[in-house]
């Protein structure tokens, strides 16, 4: 009987030796990998509107297109981005750049009035300084037709574009 105690403590002494013995990892045949990876800038503007049209406005008067522009900034830049808006081919011609106002109201990511300062130079409408996931602008458009303004049709193209702080 002495004998089978002896046995099963043996035995158990060596079951719990076997799940932490085994050959020394030196002596497997491989070696060590190497993993990588490369993440690339991104900024992205997206949904953005193709026209804004405030229709047949009076002589002396104002109009406002209500969310004329509506639209989202994504980037993984580590300095963020600014949002520009900027006149191309002349702006409204005779009418002016600087009778467009940018309102972007409360719930948008800048809030605030945005009036071009001077006929064909860029406005900023929004800053981010780091990081982000859809950051959301909502643009209402207004122009202030002066009483001068003759008859007629005016047309411009204005660039909305995200650029890297």
């Amino acid at each position: 009987m002495r004998v089978g105690r002896i046995t099963a403590i043996i035995g158990g002494a060596a079951l719990a030796l076997g799940l932490s013995a085994g050959p020394a990892l030196a002596d497997n045949p491989g070696g060590n990998v190497a993993a990588s990876v490369t993440v690339g800038s991104s900024l992205t503007l997206t949904g953005l509107s193709p026209t804004v049209n405030w229709g047949t406005v009076a002589a002396g008067a104002s109009a406002t297109q209500t969310n004329a522009e509506v639209f989202d900034v994504s980037t993984n830049l580590v300095n963020g981005y600014n949002v520009e808006i900027s006149p191309n081919s002349g702006g409204l011609g005779a009418i002016g750049d600087t009778a467009i106002t940018i309102i972007q109201p409360s719930g948008s990511f800048a809030p605030g009035t945005y009036p071009f300062i001077e006929n064909g130079v860029p406005i900023t409408v929004g800053t981010d300084r780091g990081p982000t996931a859809d950051d959301h602008y909502i643009e209402n458009w207004q122009v202030d037709v002066p009483a001068t303004a003759a008859p007629g049709t005016y047309t411009g193209n204005y660039g909305v574009y995200a650029f890297a702080n």
